[in-house]
């Protein structure tokens, strides 16, 4: 890659995150640990249904970690619910101010 292509894309990079950027790592962690509290399951029964480890789940769940899409697709399931159900309902997190998803996201409203 050339010096000029390097700095533009460190700039766009750069320009694209801010202090109040949203990551989509977050929301997902964020929808999947409410999806989970909702069903009342613990971190361990999602490692135990899903084969993933605690860990890995817990820093996925904090938006710590990037899960892959086998990874989304196994917690999915084991929430009852198709990877593209999982990824609407991110969608629409995203959609919502930080406020309003917390919010929603603690009531259970986002499945409604």
């Amino acid at each position: 890659m050339r010096p000029l292509q390097r700095r533009l894309m460190r700039t766009a990079s750069e320009n694209c995150l801010t202090e109040n950027s949203i990551l989509f790592r977050e929301v997902l962690g964020e929808v999947i640990r409410s999806l989970r509290t909702e069903r009342k399951e613990t971190l361990h029964d999602m490692a135990e249904k899903t084969g993933v480890s605690l860990g890995y789940l817990s820093e996925v769940e904090r938006g710590k970690k990037e899960a892959s899409s086998e990874v989304m697709e196994s917690i999915s399931m084991a929430l009852g619910l198709r990877l593209s159900d999982t990824l609407r309902l991110v969608a629409t997190a995203l959609d919502l101010n930080e406020t309003d998803r917390r919010e929603v996201l603690k009531s259970g409203m986002l499945r409604k």
